[in-house]
């Protein structure tokens, strides 16, 4: 019983200990078709919930050489910049992500159980495939019988040539 009451008072005094905060990132992605020696500024905003503590930002990804970022440490977050430099052509095709994140900075903590919060953006860089080369999706929702549906046709020309896409849904 004893060891119990020691116990249970060494996980009240920790639990006091804990520190976690909180860090975001807007916009959240971006979209970008290759184009060959692309350079273009990609603008996020970050936050931290503690105004007085600062975030780091870092790169990651497919494409993460090509990226320079404005700051690598902001106090309680801000606006910062991602300037990609592409190259003149890149042999994969297909959607190549860059991650642009924030996490907290690692300055000032002293506590005994604790967490690092941390957020990415994705910059998705479109590499066309060659020829013709197109990705749909199609999203109906739940229905009864006598109801009407809702549904969405997304196409995207994920190819080197120019694509006219028509699309027919016939329900039976």
């Amino acid at each position: 019983m004893k060891g119990l009451i020691i116990f249970l008072t060494l996980i009240i005094v920790s639990i006091q200990l804990i520190s976690a905060g909180g860090v975001g990132i807007s916009p959240a992605s971006y979209k970008e078709f290759l184009e060959p020696n692309l350079t273009t500024p990609f603008s996020f905003n970050s936050f931290n919930a503690y105004p007085t503590k600062g975030v780091n930002t870092y790169v990651k990804g497919d494409l993460a050489e090509y990226v320079n970022l404005s700051t690598n440490y902001m106090l309680g977050g801000g606006e910062f910049t991602a300037t990609i430099n592409l190259p003149e052509k890149i042999e994969k095709p297909g959607i190549h992500t860059i991650l642009i994140g924030v996490i907290e900075a690692l300055k000032d903590i002293n506590v005994t159980v604790g967490g690092i919060a941390a957020i990415q953006g994705r910059i998705d860089i479109i590499v066309p495939f060659p020829g013709k080369y197109a990705e749909s999706t199609f999203v109906i929702s739940d229905i009864n019988e006598g109801e009407d549906a809702e549904y969405k046709i997304t196409s995207e020309n994920l190819g080197s040539y120019d694509l006219k896409i028509n699309s027919m849904i016939e329900i039976y």
